[in-house]
């Protein structure tokens, strides 16, 4: 079963992000924004094997391969989970993205 997520588990770095998003984040107020957007998603638009897994690669730095392993999935699931699920918190961020280059362009 999934696990719940917690605040610690999501702390989030600039490269994570930037990755995530295509796009960098250049101040500490547009990154917390988008780091509470980002937690929201996970929690509020993944399923809970979308989130379980996507917590497994990049919170606990699991390979492909190991995930599999201890969900007893194939590893190809894996990756089609998990492409699933950056896909949506792709979707998800992108309005706040928008958001922030408008109102990073108003300054």
């Amino acid at each position: 079963m999934a696990r719940r997520v917690s605040e610690k588990c999501l702390e989030f770095d600039k490269h994570f992000v930037a990755d995530l998003i295509e796009a960098p984040v250049t101040n500490r107020s547009q990154l917390n924004i988008v780091h509470e957007a980002l937690r929201d998603s996970i929690e509020n638009d993944l399923t809970p094997r979308q989130r379980e897994i996507l917590l497994m690669r990049y919170f606990e730095g699991k390979k492909g391969v190991e995930i599999a392993e201890d969900l007893h999935i194939n590893s190809s699931t894996v990756t089609r989970t998990l492409q699933r699920a950056e896909n949506t918190l792709r979707r998800s961020l992108r309005f706040y993205m928008r958001y922030l280059n408008c109102r990073f362009h108003e300054e």
